[in-house]
């Protein structure tokens, strides 16, 4: 009997030996694989991170770049605004030295050369703000329509006209907008033409903003080519 019983505390033992291993093997089991969770979160959580980051950085980059590159448009509609035309420049300043050296009267000189430093302060003042009263802007075409009227021998006349429902005190526009206009219809209109050239410019309202008119009676872009 006591070897009978010995045998069965033995065999229990063995049981429980057995089953307590197992218990363990689970435990370690749950353990590792709550650790390969927490490893594979903690991954997940770094990639999301850097994506993030990558985004991020992305997203500032390109923030820089579009800021460049509006400087940069702001920066050449600034020196567009202060390109009159070359000849125009060398034009002028022959016509002046010929008045100054062919007329003993050195008033149309004087006068002409006024006119001509007037139109380049307007200019270079404007040239640094993004929109000007529509009569600054006026003044200033009218100056250089004058300029060129003495440059062209009195060739052509000119009329600006506004219409009333504009406040051309309080109507800001783009400086030097009709000037190429102006140039365009000088060069290619009125100057090949055989008789008195006119040129008429309108500012008109439309709907929010203003339209601008600019007529000639010149012979035209293409026979001016031809």
């Amino acid at each position: 009997k006591s070897l009978a019983k010995i045998q069965e505390l033995q065999v229990r033992y063995e049981t429980e030996k057995k089953e307590n291993q197992i218990k363990e093997l689970n435990r370690k089991n749950q353990i590792q694989a709550l650790e390969i969770q927490e490893r594979n979160l903690w991954m997940a959580l770094f990639g999301i991170s850097l994506f993030g980051a990558v985004l991020l950085t992305a997203f500032y980059a390109r923030q820089r770049i579009l800021k460049q590159q509006n400087q940069v448009l702001a920066l050449n509609q600034k020196l567009l605004r202060t390109q009159i035309n070359p000849h125009f420049f060398f034009n002028v300043l022959s016509s002046i030295q010929a008045f100054m050296l062919e007329k003993q009267d050195s008033a149309p000189a004087v006068s002409y050369l006024s006119k001509f430093g007037k139109l380049m302060r307007s200019v270079l003042e404007n040239s640094r703000v993004d929109f000007i009263p529509l009569s600054e802007e006026i003044t200033t075409l009218q100056n250089y329509l004058d300029i060129q009227k003495i440059r062209f021998g009195d060739k052509f006349d000119y009329q600006i006209n506004v219409e009333h429902s504009i406040e051309t005190e309080q109507l800001g526009i783009p400086p030097m907008l009709a000037q190429p206009f102006l140039e365009n219809a000088l060069e290619h209109g009125i100057k090949p033409l055989a008789n008195k050239g006119r040129i008429d410019v309108l500012f008109r309202p439309e709907k929010n903003g203003i339209v601008l008119n600019i007529t000639d009676n010149g012979i035209g872009r293409i026979k001016a080519s031809e």
